[in-house]
């Protein structure tokens, strides 16, 4: 129970002693009895705590003059054990009367019975002892008071008081406690649990204790403060560390130091006595943000670099873009004057018919008009107006030249007149009508009670009341009662019928003001490219396109970037934006998706939200895309392409046939002839996978070949997955595992050379992938060249940009250019140097987007480096599905080509890249070429020091693998 020590002397134990007594309390207590030589009080049960005496005379003297007595206003009993020749008797004492007598609670081993010694062992002294002796004798051994919250009874050793005006201490209160109370002294008294409920409010926003020395007094008008120090050790130690944060603010506040720069976040404060002309970046050691001293806006955002003056000129510049783009939208886009809904006419006639009912010409905007307001005679649209029946909209009109009359208003005067729309809401203002208060650290609004202690959470609150816009600021003075004015009656439109023209205001006569604003290009150019659409459209042709399409032609549709390769890119999906692109308010967003952004680059890379066909023509889908691809099938015969799968009776290859029948590796018009390979033991299981696939009805999948030899398999194959392979069996040695390999693979290599296609893109699964890929391609290099063979890492990048993403908050098409180097193994390196974050719009680098370097050089590397072997350990079986999924995605990019400004990990053969072992299968990171279908290694990559340590480490491990390899395969 107490730590070992080695004092000379005679140990006093003490039980049930108050809460976290101090040493001095207890040294008042015992001097007087001897001298002591050491007090020991423990932190983690303060109701225990030993005392050792110089010697046994002085420690008996104590324990007997407290027979009876109260420390710290508890009742003491005594137990005293002596020590004898073989055993221990024991010789309790409970004094429980009022007079001080007692009785003994364990005659049967009274000491008369025994022979003792001539010293005693210990003596222990238990405080408030709650065992119940019988009669009304319990209630006597211990006091209680009431807690002045809760309203219930403790012991008085767990009572926590307010400070009295003198500043007693403990024993002086717990002694004089009974006189305080029946005093007229203030004492109020509250349970541990109490105060430190009373504490985590604290914490928030509850007022501290003036000063900021503790707690305030939980009774009302009470001035005295719960001391931080009588209740530190009663609290948590994350409570503690919260509650001297706010002491540390209190005080701080308290000090009303000159120069104190405190941070926005955080909180955290430091005194900068340089002045803010020559430093005016505060820069904060609490969580690194950065504000100007002089504004307090952030540094690092678009401050940097521009003086305070600058950056206000720059936003006041970017809010009149800002404007301004708005005014293009509203010039260009129409909106329903009910339900708010925006749209553009593609055709059609100009009365446009909203989904609530809602009718509106789209010439003048005018809303619930019938097609009585059209005019019906025959008149060159040119015209103003018609002779006859004065009306000037006509239903088939071409609302395209009042548009670019407006884009010509734009170049020249810079502004966009103000168009009149009728059946504006008149109550369009949110507002606060109440007045604002502030009530201790509380920010309130008096209408509708939000609250909040942030001031800008509080600003940002919105309205409680709509109705009309104030042009003025209001008065602070009362009106007295007799000079108050009636309000004025609300302003009513009067619809005087359909067939009278609704009355127009003079804004058309008035004068305008031309503001000093330009507009963007990124402005100027979508909506040229927007007219130049429009135009296209309403454009009659009987031509029919060529089907002759020119290699490098691109995709006509919205946000594609594809670009015409060959007959086989019409069998890509086309990922596009069927939408209108609108411009509002500074954001960027098409009208068929709800992404937005203000970067008009992240705009123009937004993937597609719709799936179709690639339109390779310049009109705007004259010919629909299927009957396209119908005629060029039939005018150019496609060949299959013949794909091998080894092991596919396993659990890789179950999972993997299927996805390449499908058309997730070639396309879905690519017919395919699938070969599945296995040993003679598994043909039965083959053709039940072979009996499904059939069962699929893909109409892609032309045929389904199940063999177990060699020479049926690799016959004239255009692409091979390599899966099957010898797995590790219990009791195996490494050298065994390889040479068992080297032989299968040994066997594969020279099948490819002799059956199959130069041409032929292999592909090794199965484990140790390297050196499985690189004994494979050593046998088939009399016909095949290596640069055809590959070992899958992209299961490697594929889980490396999973816990990238994860780690951002993002989803994982938003990272791109991760690398694998090395070895398919423990001690591959996954590098996210150079790899990008698309996060809030914006590409970030890894090491910035994740915020947290120990993690990515710790966690991160060994959580993809043993991922395989945590999924076996919860699976109880290897990566399958995933496995195959990253197979399929190596082989895809492989055939297509990889993406603009990305790259993958692909373990091929190395050609000195990087101080890399020549002719050793490493994985590097490559990009492919779609047209040529060769991969490249990237070059000129940055290595640091860490990275070329992780790089030693894994090269050293395939340069062992293959010298056994290659001694072995002898």
């Amino acid at each position: 129970m107490f730590p070992q020590h080695k004092s000379i002397g005679t140990t006093v134990y003490v039980y049930g002693l108050p809460n976290f007594v101090s040493k001095e309390e207890l040294n008042d207590i015992f001097r007087k009895f001897g001298r002591i030589k050491r007090i020991w009080v423990s932190n983690r049960q303060p109701n225990y705590a030993f005392i050792v005496f110089n010697n046994y005379l002085d420690a008996e003297s104590s324990v007997k003059a407290l027979d009876g007595t109260r420390i710290l206003g508890l009742k003491a009993s005594v137990k005293i054990s002596y020590c004898k020749l073989r055993r221990t008797g024991s010789f309790n004492y409970t004094f429980n009367d009022s007079n001080g007598g007692g009785h003994n609670n364990d005659r049967s081993r009274s000491p008369d019975n025994y022979k003792y010694s001539s010293h005693v062992d210990t003596l222990e002294i238990s405080v408030g002892s709650s065992e119940c002796i019988g009669g009304d004798e319990c209630s006597s051994n211990t006091q209680l008071f009431n807690c002045l919250v809760c309203d219930e009874q403790f012991p008085l050793n767990n009572i926590v008081f307010c400070n009295l005006n003198f500043h007693s201490s403990r024993i002086f209160f717990l002694i004089f406690y009974s006189f305080l109370e029946s005093s007229n002294q203030q004492v109020h008294s509250f349970c541990i649990e109490c105060v430190c409920g009373h504490a985590s409010a604290a914490v928030g926003d509850v007022p501290m204790a003036k000063g900021g020395i503790g707690l305030r007094c939980m009774m009302p008008k009470c001035d005295n403060p719960i001391l931080y120090s009588e209740i530190r050790l009663i609290l948590s130690e994350d409570l503690q560390i919260k509650l001297e944060e706010r002491i540390l603010q209190e005080s701080i506040g308290m000090a009303s130091i000159v120069n104190l720069e405190r941070c926005k976040k955080c909180n955290f404060a430091i005194e900068m006595e340089v002045d803010k002309e020559i430093n005016k970046v505060f820069d904060c050691f609490g969580c690194g943000y950065q504000m100007c001293r002089l504004c307090e806006r952030e540094w690092e955002g678009e401050h940097f670099g521009l003086s305070c003056k600058e950056l206000d000129e720059k936003n006041i510049k970017d809010k009149n873009e800002r404007e301004l783009e708005k005014q293009l939208n509203e010039a260009i886009v129409r909106k329903c004057p009910r339900c708010g809904i925006q749209f553009v006419k593609r055709d059609g006639c100009n009365k446009m018919t909203c989904r609530c009912g809602m009718t509106q010409c789209y010439i003048c905007r005018e809303s619930d008009i019938t097609y009585l307001h059209y005019c019906p005679h025959l008149r060159d649209p040119d015209n103003p107006g018609c002779k006859e029946c004065k009306k000037t909209c006509l239903l088939y009109e071409d609302a395209d030249k009042k548009d670019e009359q407006l884009i010509k208003e734009i170049r020249e005067k810079g502004i966009i007149p103000v168009q009149n729309v009728t059946n504006v809401s008149l109550y369009s203002c949110v507002f606060h009508p109440g007045p604002p208060y502030f009530h201790d650290a509380y920010k309130i609004w008096k209408c509708c009670n939000k609250k909040s202690t942030d001031f800008s959470t509080w600003l940002s609150f919105k309205g409680c009341t709509r109705g009309k816009h104030n042009p003025e600021k209001p008065c602070n003075h009362k009106v007295p009662p007799s000079v108050q004015e009636q309000p004025e009656p609300d302003k009513v439109i009067v619809w005087s019928g359909l067939n009278k023209p609704a009355d127009r205001s003079d804004s058309e006569t008035r004068n305008t003001i031309p503001l000093s604003v330009q507009m963007t290009e990124s402005a100027l150019k979508a909506l040229e490219n927007e007219f130049q659409k429009r135009k296209e459209i309403n454009e009659l042709t009987n031509e029919t396109p060529t089907l002759n399409l020119k290699i490098g032609t691109a995709c006509t549709n919205n946000s594609c970037k594809a670009i015409y390769t060959g007959p086989e890119t019409d069998f890509q999906e086309c990922f596009y934006h069927p939408g209108n692109a609108i411009f509002h308010e500074g954001m960027k967003f098409w009208s068929c998706c709800e992404r937005k952004t203000s970067d008009f680059g992240a705009f123009l890379d937004q993937k597609g939200c719709s799936k179709g066909k690639h339109c390779w023509t310049n009109k705007h889908n004259p010919v629909k895309p299927d009957t396209l691809n119908k005629t060029l099938i039939k005018e150019e015969k496609v060949i299959p392409i013949r794909v091998l799968v080894t092991g596919a009776a396993g659990q890789i290859g179950y999972s993997l046939v299927i996805q390449i029948a499908k058309g997730d590796v070639f396309g879905k018009e690519t017919p395919i002839v699938l070969v599945m390979l296995d040993i003679p033991p598994m043909i039965e299981v083959l053709k039940g996978v072979e009996f499904e696939l059939y069962d699929c009805a893909l109409a892609n999948l032309i045929a389904v070949e199940s063999v177990t030899t060699e020479e049926e398999a690799f016959k004239d194959i255009d692409y091979a997955f390599l899966v099957g392979a010898m797995p590790r069996k219990e009791g195996m040695e490494r050298k065994d595992l390889l040479a068992a390999n080297v032989k299968i693979f040994k066997s594969q290599g020279q099948a490819l050379a002799k059956y199959s296609k130069p041409t032929v893109k292999v592909l090794v699964v199965g484990n140790p992938a390297n050196t499985n890929a690189y004994i494979c391609a050593k046998y088939a290099a009399e016909k095949i060249p290596a640069k055809n063979f590959s070992a899958m890492t992209r299961l490697d990048h594929n889980r490396a940009i999973a816990q990238i993403a994860a780690r951002c908050g993002v989803d994982c098409g938003s990272v791109k250019k991760v690398i694998i180097w090395g070895n398919h193994s423990s001690t591959q390196f996954p590098d996210v140097k150079h790899a990008k974050v698309i996060k809030g719009g914006n590409e970030l680098d890894a090491y910035t987007a994740v915020n947290d370097i120990p993690w990515i050089q710790n966690e991160f590397i060994s959580t993809v480096q043993k991922r395989g072997a945590v999924i076996i350990e919860k699976r109880k079986l290897s990566s399958a599905m995933s496995a195959a999924k990253a197979a399929c995605d190596h082989i895809h990019d492989w055939h297509f080509g990889t993406k603009s400004n990305d790259w993958i990990s692909m373990a091929v053969s190395s050609d000195g890249s990087y101080g890399i072992p020549e002719g050793l299968i490493f994985s590097f990171p490559v990009t492919i070429d779609g047209k040529t279908r060769e991969w490249k290694i990237v070059q000129g990559l940055e290595i640091d020091d860490f990275a070329k340590q992780k790089i030693e480490i894994t090269t050293k491990e395939l340069t062992t693998e293959r010298e056994d390899a290659l001694e072995v395969s002898k």
